[in-house]
C-alpha cells in the first residue's frame, strides 16, 4: 500500500476499523476471517467511490434571497449547535462562514443548544466536538450528527468538515489499478471537498446548494 493511501486509510474512521483487523492489530469479529473483512473492506471502497454525486440533505437549512442595490444575495442559514466550541463560537462562525461566503452568496449559522432530550435523528442539528485521540483526522459523523474536530485543526479542514453538515460528501475516491494489482487515492486540489489543503468553494458548491435547498419565499 503506497504511503499516502496508508495515511488515508489508517485517519479515515470508517477505513481504519478494517485496516487495523486486516494488518493485525486488532481481533477479527468473533466468527469472521480475514477473507470476510476484507470483503467488507472491498464493499466499503466500492460504495464510497460510486457515492460520489449523492447528497445528504440538512433539514435546519433554509435558502432566502433578497435584491439590494440591484444586486441578488442569497443566504443559506442552517442551525449548528458549538458543543465543544462554545468558548469560541463566535470565531468560528466568522472563519466557516468567512470561508464558504462566495461574492454575493453567503453562508449564515445560527447557533443552538440542544435539549437534553433531543436527537440528531429528530431535529437534524449538528453538534461541534473535540476529538483529543492522538494521530485521529477531523470527520463528521452522518449517523449521530457530529462534527468531530481533533487538535490541532486548520481552518481547511473545519471548512471540509462543515461542508459535510451543509449536505456535501467526500470528493476523493480509491480507485482500483488492476495492472499494478493497488489501490491509489485521487483527489481534486481546487474543490474543498477533494482536498483541504488548498481547495477552495466554487461556483459549482453554490450551484449545488441553489438546487438542493430551494428559496423559501417570505
Amino acid at each position: 500500500m503506497k504511503p499516502a493511501l496508508k495515511d488515508f486509510v489508517i485517519g479515515n474512521p470508517f477505513y481504519r476499523w478494517y485496516f487495523v483487523r486486516l494488518n493485525g492489530e486488532k481481533s477479527l469479529p468473533e466468527g469472521q476471517t480475514i477473507a470476510d473483512v476484507h470483503k467488507r473492506f472491498l464493499k466499503r471502497i466500492l460504495l464510497d467511490d460510486h457515492d460520489l454525486n449523492s447528497f445528504m440533505i440538512n433539514k435546519t437549512v433554509t435558502h432566502t434571497r433578497s435584491t439590494k442595490d440591484t444586486q441578488v444575495e442569497d443566504v443559506i442559514q442552517l442551525k449548528v449547535e458549538a458543543g465543544d466550541f462554545s468558548s469560541i463560537n463566535i470565531e468560528l462562525k466568522e472563519m466557516v462562514e468567512k470561508f464558504w461566503n462566495h461574492g454575493s452568496k453567503s453562508v449564515s449559522i445560527e447557533w443552538v443548544e440542544k435539549e437534553s432530550s433531543s436527537s440528531f435523528e429528530k431535529d437534524g442539528i449538528f453538534s461541534f466536538l473535540l476529538n483529543l485521540e492522538v494521530g485521529r483526522r477531523s470527520w463528521v459523523n452522518t449517523g449521530t450528527g457530529t462534527v468531530n474536530l481533533v487538535q490541532p485543526t486548520r481552518i481547511g479542514s473545519i471548512a471540509h468538515e462543515f461542508g459535510h453538515v451543509l449536505g456535501f460528501v467526500d470528493n476523493y475516491h480509491t480507485t482500483w489499478n488492476a495492472q499494478t494489482c493497488k489501490y491509489s487515492f485521487e483527489s481534486l486540489p481546487s474543490d474543498i471537498m477533494s482536498e483541504s489543503f488548498g481547495g477552495k468553494v466554487s461556483d459549482t458548491h453554490w450551484k449545488e446548494l441553489e438546487e438542493r435547498y430551494p428559496v423559501v419565499t417570505p
